[in-house]
């Protein structure tokens, strides 16, 4: 006889397992109904250390999201289906709440990172060996093979894809030029993505790169003028790399053109900045509200402020809910964060915890395209150093001709270029800007903002000379020499 116990058991079974079948019936594509609630996830990720514990439940929402994504197809571009945005937007939302807990419980560095939610271990690209199946094992805890089986086969899909269009794209680059001088001003500018690619530089932000000169050409095309209002002036002269973080929440990540400023709960903005140096000593000003921070450079590499400043800026308050209706009667539901003005006090006295990026519109691109596609560049890259660098060209027409960027400098020489490292150095004497090629030579930085050198350098670098059977760019080597003089910044917008 089947006794009451076992019987109610039986029946909770059975109620969960038509619950199930209801819920694939209902969602579209049927597959979402194989994911976990946030709860869920949350539940399973938990560990002993209540900072891993919400590192994995980020990651663990990222991936899932992420698998969502790839299984959509076009919709990840073209627009996702109700249920598909439903289920993102819960695990976005998710994923903010957990951050924002974890920073205020644990504020300042943690590992690598300026907060504990800075530190994102699992956020594999999808073409990763490790994606969903290293560290918090994604599909194993909440999916099933089947679902595993599709994002893999559709991720092979898009690297073949990937793969093709990077052969093409190295094919051309590598054609480009070949056929006397350049004359037209797009020709110029294939001619410049194959002086960028033979300097060493990324090949994709190499293309990205031509590909945005051409794009405003053809704004300024349709709406003559608008393009140079757009291109506002270069960025030239010092300026500061690197991500900065103190124990009370202030945080700092600085790229070329500006640096995203943060205090605890208030939203990073970006904002301008200026680098000035009086001997050795460098400060670096920001205009933030209510008022401007100065912050001096010290030897150890940590930046420090006047100390407790009160920063204002958004804070998130909460999350509003609504629907979105389509001119064919679709409707999805939606959210967005609900943000007030607030002002927060912070600690500025910072240390350095990492590399940014050089903060492009092309070096944005190209790492989406890594982040999605998986890296297709062979070329190996420079890390970007923490603390002073440069930015800007200068040249002289009987001389070599420089490019600065955050992870190097790009030495030119007639028609032979060579990726460096730099380091900037300030001192009694002015700045000095050591480029290291394999006999280095340093520059000095005067105050009519030319760089002045001596003696004559030799540049080894490389020619592009067809493609192999994979579609990789070939290159011989080939060098140069040409004196170091005074060189004069260039008119060039960035």
């Amino acid at each position: 006889m089947i006794s009451r116990r076992t019987f109610v058991f039986a029946l909770a079974l059975a109620v969960s397992a038509f619950t199930d079948l209801a819920g694939a019936q209902a969602t579209n594509p049927p597959y979402l109904a194989a994911f976990p609630t946030v709860d869920r996830v949350k539940q399973a990720m938990k560990v002993a250390d209540q900072r891993e514990t919400a590192i994995r439940q980020i990651g663990a929402l990222w991936q899932l999201e992420q698998i969502i994504r790839q299984l959509s197809g076009p919709r990840e571009f073209r627009g996702f289906l109700p249920d598909e945005a439903r289920i993102i937007g819960e695990y976005q939302v998710a994923s903010y709440y957990i951050a924002q807990a974890i920073d205020k419980a644990y504020p300042g560095k943690y590992q690598q990172g300026v907060t504990v939610s800075d530190n994102t271990p699992y956020r594999y690209a999808r073409t990763d060996d490790r994606f969903g199946v290293e560290g918090i094992e994604t599909f194993k805890t909440f999916l099933t093979p089947a679902i595993q089986n599709q994002f893999a086969q559709t991720v092979g899909g898009d690297m073949a894809r990937a793969e093709a269009r990077r052969k093409s794209d190295q094919e051309a680059i590598a054609s480009i030029g070949t056929n006397g001088q350049p004359k037209s001003k797009l020709a110029e500018e294939q001619a410049g993505m194959r002086r960028c690619v033979e300097s060493g530089r990324s090949e994709t932000q190499c293309m990205m790169e031509g590909l945005g000169k051409s794009a405003m050409g053809m704004v300024d095309g349709a709406m003559p003028g608008l393009a140079n209002l757009m291109k506002g002036e270069p960025i030239r002269g010092l300026r500061v790399s690197g991500a900065y973080g103190s124990k009370g929440g202030f945080r700092m990540s600085f790229f070329p053109d500006n640096v995203s400023i943060g205090c605890d709960e208030v939203v990073s903005e970006f904002h301008e900045y200026t680098v000035n140096t009086e001997g050795a000593a460098v400060t670096i000003t920001i205009p933030i509200q209510p008022k401007p921070v100065v912050f001096s450079m010290r030897s150890d590499g940590r930046l420090v402020g006047p100390g407790i400043v009160n920063m204002s800026g958004q804070v998130q308050v909460g999350v509003q809910y609504g629907t979105r209706t389509y001119s064919d009667g679709r409707t999805e539901p939606i959210s967005r964060p609900v943000y007030e003005t607030q002002t927060r006090r912070c600690n500025t006295t910072l240390a350095a915890t990492g590399e940014t990026g050089d903060g492009t519109l092309s070096g944005g691109i190209a790492s989406v395209t890594a982040l999605v596609f998986g890296g297709i560049d062979k070329n190996e890259k420079l890390s970007v150093p923490i603390g002073l660098r440069m930015a800007g060209e200068w040249g002289s027409p009987s001389a070599i001709d420089l490019e600065f960027r955050s992870e190097g400098v790009t030495v030119g020489c007639g028609e032979v270029t060579k990726l460096v490292p730099y380091t900037v150095q300030p001192g009694a004497n002015g700045v000095a800007i050591n480029v290291q090629l394999p006999a280095p030579f340093t520059l000095t930085m005067g105050s009519n903002g030319r760089l002045m050198g001596n003696g004559t350098v030799r540049v080894d670098g490389r020619k592009a000379v067809g493609t192999d059977g994979s579609g990789a760019i070939t290159y011989v080597p080939r060098s140069a020499s040409c004196q170091v003089g005074a060189l004069s910044p260039a008119s060039a917008s960035r």
